[in-house]
């Protein structure tokens, strides 16, 4: 039995009274793996497994698989391709990672959703008084905490560039487009004039504006293996417009059966079919 039909058990358990409910909940939460005393009150039982299905109805829709991993060897592992990850003069951890696997336009995108988290120290100087009103100066830690999400994409496209609104390290040749726009927005840095002129064509400058008024400082880091790093203030990328609840049985059975599209991801990665338009060959051709 998958996890949906487990579901839809968990649903139908709760639609009865609690006398059948019992002999069918019992199979489901083994199966779907949600667990849950029976001690607890029937509101507390809905409310908790509710939440539960609603975290693995989100974690499903894109068919996303999460990954287990050490936080902070995976920051490094990043941090050792992509600039983003090599922020944080304290510490370094990835949050979480889930795969999926999106059909583009023109081949389909294997991708990973990836919250970051990381810590700056810096050293304050407090100035108070002692009890005989003598100045006195004394350094503190202050630690800050930042948060950016990312999608890294898999793209036939090997090349060294970078496109950024928030600050972060970048190499090689500075580049600006003929869109004031754009160039209020980014800063431009890549492998070559010839390579950034022919990959920021019109209707890929047109879309990153486009973006850049959706979503907040973002990232674009093309890495030399073929893969893309797009990465932005932090944010929820699955759909969140649907609640499950069990007080409503039918309700919620409904809301699990329907497919979800996923706008947000689906939009974001839409800079990979426009940039996957090309080949390297083409990129780095003089003419």
């Amino acid at each position: 039995m998958g996890v949906g039909s487990s579901l839809l058990l968990v649903i139908f358990a709760f639609s009865l009274p609690w006398s059948g409910a019992a002999l069918l909940l019992i199979p489901a939460v083994v199966i779907g793996g949600i667990s849950g005393s029976l001690i607890l009150s029937r509101d507390e039982r809905l409310s908790r497994i509710s939440k539960k299905l609603q975290a693995l109805y989100e974690a499903n829709l894109m068919q996303l698989e999460a990954e287990v991993f050490d936080p902070e060897d995976k920051a490094n592992e990043l941090g050792s391709n992509y600039f983003e990850f090599q922020r944080g003069d304290y510490s370094r951890e990835v949050l979480s990672l889930h795969s999926g696997l999106s059909a583009g336009d023109t081949a389909d995108i294997p991708y990973q959703v990836i919250q970051f988290h990381w810590v700056d120290m810096r050293i304050v100087t407090r100035v108070t008084t002692d009890e005989k009103g003598n100045r006195v100066e004394k350094k503190e830690e202050v630690f800050d905490h930042y948060y950016r999400t990312a999608l890294l994409a898999e793209i036939d496209v090997q090349i060294d560039a970078y496109i950024q609104s928030y600050h972060c390290e970048s190499m090689g040749v500075r580049w600006t487009t003929t869109s004031r726009q754009f160039n209020s927005i980014y800063k431009v840095h890549g492998e070559s004039e010839i390579v950034l002129a022919k990959l920021l064509k019109p209707a890929l400058v047109l879309l990153l504006e486009q973006l850049a008024a959706e979503y907040a400082d973002l990232n674009f880091e093309f890495c030399p293996d073929g893969t893309m790093l797009i990465s932005m203030r932090q944010t929820h990328l699955l759909d969140a417009s649907v609640d499950i609840y069990l007080a409503d049985a039918a309700q919620a059975a409904e809301q699990l059966m329907i497919a979800a599209s996923q706008p947000k991801i689906q939009r974001i990665l839409s800079v990979c079919d426009e940039v996957s338009r090309f080949s390297i060959n083409e990129l780095r051709r003089n003419s």
